[in-house]
């Protein structure tokens, strides 16, 4: 996985009482912040779920707040914990279920969601006034390509390219062609 540097800044907040909104254009890589945060959140004790709302638009917890809030407190065992939900916007009426999630469970549940929809996310920004920090994921760029490790990442074992760009591929290549020496 490819570090980056959104995570330092998005970091801070997961222990405020704000809904943290990860927002990009599609396949930047909102979906991988969130994994990463997941895993994070898990390696330090943490309770964390993950939820694509694209693909379990079906549920009928989406439809009602107070079932969703009620499978959250089963899920979490009413321990407090963290909330990831993916494609926000294909929820219906997005802005008014996560304020109602938010003001019903803040003091349990951190909420972080993400979503490819600008335009979608930005007709519930009225419901969230207050209640959410608001991060834009930029295209991959060369600064967080300087901490790209290549010995843990897809490109260590095959040359096929990867959607971040030839630069960390060709820096990938070069670095494979040469020995590791150990760091003493």
């Amino acid at each position: 996985m490819i570090y980056r540097d959104i995570t330092d800044a998005i970091r801070p907040w997961l222990s405020q009482d704000k809904i943290i909104i990860i927002k990009g254009a599609r396949r930047v890589g909102k979906t991988t912040i969130l994994h990463f945060l997941r895993k994070e959140i898990e390696e330090s004790g943490g309770q964390v779920r993950y939820i694509a709302a694209d693909l379990d638009f079906a549920d009928p917890a989406f439809g009602d707040p107070r079932l969703f809030i009620l499978r959250l407190d089963e899920q979490f065992g009413g321990k407090p914990g963290t909330v990831l939900i993916d494609e926000f916007q294909t929820i219906p009426k997005a802005g008014l279920f996560l304020k109602t999630l938010h003001d019903q469970r803040k003091d349990l549940y951190r909420f972080v969601i993400s979503g490819s929809s600008t335009l979608e996310l930005a007709k519930n920004d009225e419901f969230l006034t207050g209640r959410k920090k608001e991060f834009i994921l930029r295209p991959f760029h060369s600064r967080s390509s300087s901490r790209h490790d290549c010995r843990n990442s897809p490109c260590a074992n095959s040359r096929r390219t990867i959607s971040v760009g030839s630069k960390i591929m060709r820096r990938c290549m070069e670095r494979r062609s040469k020995p590791l020496t150990p760091s003493i």
